[in-house]
């Protein structure tokens, strides 16, 4: 028995330039909606965006930070329209830290946003209010559906809290790992 191992006579050539047409229709119909810069009114200075999220009533929240007129870093939240017209932007001008830069964003569900960083944890209202400042400088935040925020990372244990949506502390927990468990003589662990 032989077998054919030849290729078929299947012309690929006219899907393939079928789908490279299409391709490129698509990238052809792209277009910029809006494009905007933050820049607190000091053209020549630091501002950087470091999270975003839409929001459940259809704006755009950016996290970052931006210089303010002594030269420090602020933590900052941007509210934009689905236009691109800002609505307001809510700063925390720490005292404590000169060069303060937010590390985790998360966005509750009635859309008050929550930041933390080396300066701290905040939670800044819908309407670009601050509800709270709380000293949790943690690496990473997490909101829940009723609208308490998680902080972790905020000291060499791993500590973890959660706070509520007035900043009363909920719990907290750490995890501590001096070289892995407890072994005992005679006993796997």
């Amino acid at each position: 028995m032989t077998l054919n191992l030849e290729p078929q006579s299947l012309n690929w050539r006219p899907a393939i330039l079928a789908l490279l047409s299409l391709t490129l229709a698509a990238h052809a119909q792209i277009q910029q909606a809006w494009a905007v810069h933050y820049n607190n009114h000091f053209i020549v200075g630091q501002h950087e965006a470091l999270k975003m999220e839409m929001g459940s009533d259809g704006n755009v929240y950016v996290c970052g930070f931006s210089q303010n007129a002594n030269s420090n870093l602020d933590y900052v939240v941007l509210k934009y329209t689905p236009s691109g017209t800002l609505l307001w932007a809510s700063r925390l001008d720490s005292a404590d830290v000169a060069q303060a830069k937010p590390t985790a964003y998360s966005l509750d569900v009635s859309n008050n946003s929550v930041l933390t960083g080396n300066a701290g944890t905040i939670r800044i209202d819908s309407n670009g209010n601050q509800i709270w400042n709380l000293p949790y400088a943690g690496l990473t935040v997490a909101s829940d559906k009723g609208g308490n925020a998680y902080v972790g990372g905020y000291s060499e244990n791993f500590a973890v809290a959660k706070l509520s949506p007035s900043g009363s502390n909920i719990w907290t927990t750490t995890y501590v790992d001096s070289g892995g468990p407890d072994c005992i003589s005679g006993r796997a662990c």
